[in-house]
């Protein structure tokens, strides 16, 4: 067993700390807001530093420090680690893609393999497994291959064969923006049990998709990537991601879930030039999720000293896929996932003890999760 579990208790003490000093009532003396936003306008252009911060800069991160690499230390024992993209056509069609390896380190007697998965709209999935002397992955950089077929920055490509269906993608894709530091002063920090990194909050691709005979050329498609790992997954799940909103250039991507009773959660949104980025663990916001499963919704409010925000996921009328994750008893069906949802975002200021909506925002396509405690058991 990793030392993952003697960090856990010190992690969730923290989140809950956080949780509990941004829900108390505490009087803003500045008027300063408690969230962490970046206004680019208000950038120096006379700075030529540079950071893992810095929008504009093309490969932020030194050799070896990129977290999209794999994290694996030889030893660990449970562990996970999986690439996930999400390819958003502009007729409306969305496919997904996940490169996962479980216990790379199992014996013949353990439950380890390395896995491939494909998913569309209309709740249509297919995966493929292998031993997980299949999988090879880079520590320094983001480059992952399963079985030949392949996860890297800027392309990913494979073929999938599951009871008499195969999928096959080749993609190209650019990264235009990434959340660069998803988990604040805990990104890159090592030996935490849960953690969560995207690649590109927005990003474009073009390629193809042959699905079950079916060939989906495209052009400028909508690409999301991010990355888990740790060595275990969340007893309940929730998470949401567009960048396809009314004014082009905004895009979010929030994820969180229960780790026992305690609700934590990471949100970033990018809206009319400015990013919003509020963490459980940054002691500047207080998650709390909710779900109705039987009408397709998930709900993350999320609050700071002076303003709320209300993220409301809908499968509305996709079909969701059923996607697995790894389980102690192996990588099994978790979660479900709409990949033509929609999001509903409202931005709320403190007006004494009322709160009042200030914007309302939707997305006709967006990826909406829930698993674990936000849904029905899933039979596996």
């Amino acid at each position: 067993m990793t030392n993952f579990r003697f960090v856990l208790p010190f992690l969730l003490a923290l989140i809950l700390l956080g949780a509990l000093l941004v829900s108390c009532d505490y009087e803003d003396d500045d008027d300063s807001d408690a969230e962490n936003v970046v206004d680019d306008d208000s950038m120096d252009a006379d700075d030529d530093t540079t950071s893992p911060g810095d929008d504009d800069d093309d490969d932020p991160w030194p050799a070896g420090d990129d977290p999209n690499r794999y994290h694996w230390d030889g030893l660990a024992d449970p562990f996970y680690e999986g690439w996930f993209f999400r390819v958003a056509l502009p007729d409306g069609r969305s496919f997904a893609f996940l490169y996962c390896v479980q216990n790379p380190g199992a014996t013949e007697d353990d439950l380890g393999g390395a896995h491939l998965v494909a998913a569309r709209n209309g709740g249509e999935l297919f995966r493929q497994s292998w031993d997980t002397d299949e999988f090879i992955a880079d520590a320094d950089s983001f480059e992952v291959e399963i079985a030949g077929h392949h996860a890297a920055k800027g392309r990913v490509d494979g073929v999938i064969q599951d009871g008499g269906h195969e999928v096959a993608w080749s993609i190209d894709y650019e990264i235009i923006e990434p959340w660069l530091n998803t988990m604040g002063d805990f990104t890159n920090a090592p030996n935490l049990p849960i953690n969560w990194y995207v690649g590109a909050l927005r990003g474009s691709g073009s390629g193809v998709i042959e699905w079950d005979g079916e060939v989906v050329e495209f052009a400028e498609a909508a690409v999301f990537q991010d990355h888990n790992w740790g060595d275990f997954f969340p007893g309940g799940y929730a998470w949401m991601q567009s960048q396809e909103f009314p004014d082009s250039g905004d895009a979010l991507a929030l994820a969180g879930g229960k780790v026992g009773a305690i609700e934590a959660g990471m949100f970033v949104w990018r809206r009319d030039g400015e990013l919003v980025e509020l963490r459980s663990q940054d002691f500047n916001a207080s998650f709390d999720f909710s779900s109705d499963y039987d009408s397709g919704l998930i709900e993350a409010d999320i609050q700071t000293a002076n303003r709320r925000y209300l993220i409301s996921g809908f499968f509305d009328n996709d079909t969701p896929s059923v996607l697995p994750a790894p389980m102690p008893e192996g990588f099994l069906p978790y979660t479900r996932m709409a990949l033509s949802g929609r999001i509903r975002v409202q931005t709320y200021t403190q007006n004494g003890d009322a709160w009042d909506l200030v914007e309302e925002i939707w997305s006709d396509n967006a990826g909406v999760e829930m698993g674990g405690d936000y849904g029905p058991p899933i039979e596996r």
